[in-house]
């Protein structure tokens, strides 16, 4: 798995299921709420007792930054936060055509991909950007 400057960000358990093709979140036992990547209690319920578990890695963009064009003006890459279809809110990474990318388009994870500038990359579904 590629990842800028050694970065775990969000943490190894989810660098590990991503390079698998998996997309993973913490899920609290207690409640069943699902949290985002670094969490260490349930936002929900205060719990302590987190399992990473499979999620869809789908879910909409809630907003975004864009990065930069570089050399493929064609393309640009956008930093995002995605609310989730299990509900937390996750930063990434998406491309798209310049100035394309709107919040509520919908994304999903591309699992077992390289990760870019430390964040994971999400393609962003055409008919939504």
């Amino acid at each position: 798995m590629t990842r800028a400057n050694g970065s775990t960000f969000p943490g190894p358990e989810f660098w590990r299921a991503f390079a698998d093709e998996r997309f993973a979140l913490p899920r609290c036992s207690a409640c069943g709420a699902w949290q985002s990547y670094g969490a260490r209690a349930c936002a929900a319920c205060d719990s302590g007792d987190l399992e990473w578990r499979d999620a869809s890695g789908g879910g909409s963009v809630y907003s975004l930054m864009e990065r930069h064009a570089g050399a493929d003006a064609a393309r640009v890459l956008y930093v995002v936060v995605l609310r989730l279809d299990e509900g937390p809110l996750v930063m990434g990474a998406a491309y798209a055509l310049p100035g394309a990318l709107r919040p509520g388009a919908r994304a999903s994870a591309l699992a077992g991909e390289a990760a870019v500038e430390g964040l994971p990359l999400f393609e962003v579904a055409p008919e939504t950007a």
